[in-house]
């Protein structure tokens, strides 16, 4: 059970720098904190369970689980958010490649003389 233990700490240690160095936007990086936190949680009780206690190790395990899945679910959230205000990007600077630039308009002194002469 304590290979389980530190198996799973590594998992979260790893899920943990993987969304704080590799998330684009700060809410990711934010969520980072959760699978940190599990992390310490199963640093500290390493060997506490044992297999005496088996419907609370597979409730654990189903935890651990869910959480591996969800912090997974946010990366993929974040890397499609992140596609999407690129290609957005991308067809504004397309499209103010393809406009005609402004012109300046005349000053008012130059307007009133025109309009008098």
């Amino acid at each position: 059970m304590m290979i389980l233990n530190i198996v799973c700490a590594a998992v979260f240690c790893g899920l943990a720098f993987w969304m704080y160095f590799g998330a684009h936007f700060a809410s990711t990086r934010r969520m980072a904190a959760v699978p940190l936190a599990a992390c310490a949680v199963e640093l500290l009780t390493v060997g506490l369970f044992t297999t005496s206690f088996a419907v609370v190790t597979a409730l654990l395990i189903a935890c651990r689980v869910a959480m591996v899945l969800c912090c997974l679910g946010e990366m993929n959230r974040d890397a499609v958010r992140y596609q999407r205000r690129r290609n957005r990007r991308a067809s504004l600077a397309r499209q103010m490649a393809y406009t005609e630039p402004l012109r300046a308009m005349p000053s008012v002194a130059v307007r009133v003389a025109a309009e008098v002469a």
